[in-house]
């Protein structure tokens, strides 16, 4: 990335974190007013003799009900104590009343920690996660205003590095098995000057091209792992390298339907993050919306010749789950010559799924002839792109950063 480019990236950095902080502050005393306003109505509930209720727009966990949701933005779900949704109302209250102490306080927690505050009410941290879910969507407001931090799983390695408030500086490249994905990115100065970012499904895959020399082939790129699905700082991570260091994404996924889906989540977000909540930050904050699926493609598979003992035939889970995605990608894209939809028919008619494991059956195939193969002509493409608008923007006296289409970003 050219100095200029660079100045350009960090300021659009700054801007983003200042605009994320102010905004996580409004939805702090947003969420504030409507936890004091349902205490309320529970009180004049009990005084009336009443069973307390909540009512929260519904959550949308399928490509047929955000259908539904578009025709009828109205959809709720209502909560009552003293029937069978007692025990999610009484555990709704609990945690915004946790929430509530913690913005009075200006204090913040882990999922971890709430769920040993009151191991035994809350029973496994799956039920914390869905509370402070279902909370988010009641009080609209995003995860960041309920004061809860969620650790990251995944790793970075590559050309990029970090900088914290103290004047620490971290480099990725000094972690021969990659760093654990900061968390707080807003608080971080970040410096890069990969041409891509390459987000790798499983860990395994991840650490056996860094074992093969990957960044010595390809030179300055950025390679991401979520170690399955990517949680929410990951997936933060790659928007930010996308939307504001413009650099593009590359996902290679087990060519399967679960692999797919990983990749689906990237590019578009999750079902979850999909809920409308308050202004639409917080939805295009975890996208990657021009992500590229580099691989394994179904189409391609055959060939590769690639072994069989990755391989497997799809069965009736893999089915159901091959439909679920289609119905997914059919949510964002035209059904009609779209090329992400192309892929998911040909897995259908293989009826095999196949393993990123396969490309590896051959030594340092994947590193030194599949991945280039793919990677090296685009990037060149775009180098050279780079330098012909450097060029033309120095004969008129302008710099590529003052050019930047994305010099005006606001999320407040």
């Amino acid at each position: 990335m050219e100095p200029d480019s660079s100045q350009s990236s960090q300021q659009l950095m700054t801007d983003y974190s200042q605009s994320f902080l102010t905004s996580v502050q409004n939805h702090k005393e947003n969420a504030k007013t409507r936890i004091e306003e349902c205490v309320l109505a529970i009180i004049d509930s009990i005084t009336a003799r009443q069973f307390p209720t909540i009512i929260r727009p519904r959550l949308l966990t399928s490509a047929k009900e955000m259908r539904k949701a578009a025709n009828n933005p109205n959809l709720a779900t209502k909560i009552t104590f003293g029937g069978r949704s007692s025990r999610s109302f009484t555990m709704q209250v609990y945690i915004m009343s946790l929430v509530y102490r913690m913005i009075q306080q200006n204090q913040s927690s882990t999922i971890r920690d709430l769920f040993y505050e009151n191991m035994n009410f809350f029973g496994n941290q799956s039920r914390v996660v869905n509370a402070l879910r279902e909370v988010s969507l009641f009080l609209k407001v995003p995860r960041e205003a309920l004061c809860v931090e969620a650790s990251a799983k995944g790793l970075v390695a590559g050309s990029i590095s970090f900088r914290n408030p103290n004047g620490e500086v971290i480099q990725a490249m000094d972690f021969r098995h990659g760093m654990i994905v900061p968390n707080k990115l807003h608080d971080l100065t970040i410096t890069t000057n990969a041409r891509c970012v390459l987000f790798v499904e499983k860990d395994a895959i991840f650490q056996r091209l860094l074992d093969e020399g990957i960044f010595e082939v390809l030179g300055s790129i950025i390679m991401i792992t979520g170690k399955g699905y990517p949680d929410y700082q990951t997936r933060r991570l790659m928007s930010i390298l996308n939307r504001i260091y413009q650099l593009k994404v590359y996902a290679l996924v087990d060519c399967d339907p679960y692999g797919i889906e990983i990749a689906a989540v990237v590019k578009w977000g999750s079902y979850i993050n999909s809920n409308a909540i308050g202004d639409d930050m917080w939805a295009c904050d975890l996208s990657v919306p021009d992500l590229v699926w580099l691989g394994l493609l179904p189409s391609e598979v055959s060939s590769l010749s690639l072994t069989l003992n990755a391989s497997a035939e799809l069965n009736d889970r893999d089915r159901k789950k091959l439909e679920s995605v289609h119905a997914r990608i059919g949510l964002y894209e035209e059904q009609d010559q779209n090329p992400w939809l192309q892929e998911v028919n040909i897995l259908k008619e293989l009826g095999r799924k196949t393993e990123l494991e396969a490309l590896f059956a051959s030594s340092m195939f994947t590193t030194r002839v599949y991945l280039p193969s793919k990677l090296l002509p685009v990037l060149s493409q775009r180098d050279n792109n780079r330098y012909f608008a450097r060029s033309v923007n120095r004969r008129n006296g302008s710099s590529v950063a003052g050019s930047s289409p994305r010099s005006n970003i606001s999320f407040a």
